[in-house]
């Protein structure tokens, strides 16, 4: 199981890294590097892309779960 959580941590995905670090290292969320994580979720742009979506008038069936952004 460490190597696969080992894994997930070298992932470039702000998300991946926050949610293994709670979920499966169980951390709490006043660890250093969860928040240093957390904090690196904010400002990513993949939270960005999901944030516009909400300002969007468009319906989300519409969207593309894969597109870029």
């Amino acid at each position: 199981m460490d190597n696969i959580i080992n894994w997930l941590l070298e992932n470039n995905s702000s998300q991946i890294k926050y949610r293994t670090m709670l979920e499966l290292q169980g951390r709490g969320k006043d660890d250093i590097e969860v928040k240093r994580a957390y904090k690196n979720l904010l400002d990513s742009n993949e939270l960005k892309f999901v944030m516009d979506k909400f300002k969007m008038k468009s319906k989300w069936e519409h969207l593309n779960a894969l597109g870029s952004y």
